[in-house]
């Protein structure tokens, strides 16, 4: 699913971009009814300042609902949050597998 939208997917770099902020960014985004929207971030987010934790887990839940189990999904955040504590990864692992077609 992901990649499809990686393959309609365009980068172009604007050296007035840069002297804006080393982060600048702007993103269109086109749909074939001709309509457009339009995002400008002079910084990202996870710049200045940076994304509360609870604002993180916020973005990961939208970012999942609806393409992963919300259960596994928990679980899969609640090891990435206590990673140094995970004694062996293939319990991560484990999990990404139950979520394999997801990145197809």
């Amino acid at each position: 699913m992901i990649w499809k939208v990686v393959e309609k997917t365009s980068f172009i770099g604007d050296p007035e971009f840069d002297k804006l902020s080393p982060w600048y960014t702007k993103v269109t985004i086109e749909f074939v009814d001709g309509k457009m929207l339009v995002e400008e971030a002079v910084v990202s987010k996870t710049v200045a300042p940076l994304m509360p934790g609870d604002k993180i887990r916020e973005k990961w839940r939208m970012l999942t609902d609806g393409i992963m189990d919300a259960g596994i999904r928990d679980e899969l955040e609640q090891k990435l949050l206590d990673l140094e504590t995970v004694v062996d990864v293939t319990e991560v692992i484990k999990l990404l597998g139950e979520v394999g077609g997801v990145l197809e």
